[in-house]
């Protein structure tokens, strides 16, 4: 059994649009092991709408921990289920 990281990895997807901010998230969770944590910056002026469709889905294969509204950044933690 490997050892899960306590540090979340960090995903900066502020300077993408969908869909290649939605494909860099999933090829990102894909390479996450259960119980790993990612952190996604996400650009507020950007449609982030595919993303968070594809993670209330519950097909990401994550689960949204928390969601920080800041300045000009959605920043979501995520945890591999």
């Amino acid at each position: 059994m490997g050892t899960v990281k306590t540090q979340p990895i960090r995903l900066d997807l502020t300077q993408f649009k969908c869909p290649r901010a939605l494909i860099e998230l999933k090829l990102n969770l894909s390479s996450l092991e259960k119980g790993e944590r990612l952190t996604v910056m996400l650009n507020i002026e950007h449609d982030n709408q595919d993303i968070f469709r594809f993670l209330d889905l519950d097909i990401a294969g994550a689960v949204v921990d928390v969601i920080k509204h800041e300045a000009m950044t959605h920043t979501l933690t995520l945890i591999k289920s």
